[in-house]
């Protein structure tokens, strides 16, 4: 919303769309075991959530943009509706995706690995729970420890000796 309001949409639809692309070479990469179907479809659903989110705009609120109510719209739009969904669907997605990939992780024998994914999963739930003072910059820190464990498994994916080693053609 607001003049910069593009910024943020353009944001959510490049982050999904990329995540749907990382979701899509995990399932290549994974072609069998633990997590080689739910990872990357939960990882796919995060990326759907994001591009959503994007798409379906909020309504004024909360006094922004500058010249909004004050307060919470007495209806939402559908658009609203939508995108009030849209980040909780994402969010709990890539929470499961870090459970499933703990998973793996823990049948491939790393343990200590597997616990600080269930940690990442547990933190970014604890942070993301929306009561509270401070709830902006605990969302900040759930969002970006979720998609820090992305990229932290798609880097452990890169390595040579990682499950990736004979992706699927």
């Amino acid at each position: 919303m607001g003049e910069y309001g593009w910024i943020q949409v353009t944001n959510f639809i490049v982050a999904g769309v990329l995540s749907v692309l990382f979701a899509i070479g995990v399932a290549r990469c994974l072609s069998d075991g633990p997590g080689s179907t739910w990872a990357p479809r939960l990882l796919a659903l995060f990326g759907a959530g994001l591009v959503i989110g994007g798409i379906f705009t909020a309504d004024p609120a909360l006094g922004f943009p500058p010249g909004a109510p004050a307060g919470y719209p007495e209806r939402l739009s559908v658009h609203a509706t939508i995108h009030a969904f849209a980040p909780p669907l994402a969010f709990l997605s890539v929470i499961a995706a870090c459970l499933i990939i703990a998973r793996r992780f823990a049948a491939e024998g790393m343990r200590r690995t597997a616990v600080l994914a269930r940690a990442v999963a547990v933190a970014c739930f604890v942070l993301g729970i929306p009561v509270g003072p401070g709830f902006s910059v605990r969302l900040l820190l759930a969002v970006a420890l979720a998609f820090a464990s992305i990229a932290a498994y798609a880097l452990y994916l890169r390595a040579p000796k990682a499950s990736c080693e004979n992706p699927r053609a």
